[in-house]
């Protein structure tokens, strides 16, 4: 949980102006499975 808070964060400082809505963050396990 804290680590999404801390990506949303980081986005809203590097990008102020966006519509994001929400984050989903993929774990690494995904390039292993391919």
């Amino acid at each position: 949980m804290k680590m999404g808070k801390q990506l949303a964060n980081k986005i809203l400082r590097e990008w102020p102006n966006n519509d994001i809505d929400v984050i989903i963050p993929i774990p690494n396990l995904a390039e292993r499975l391919l």
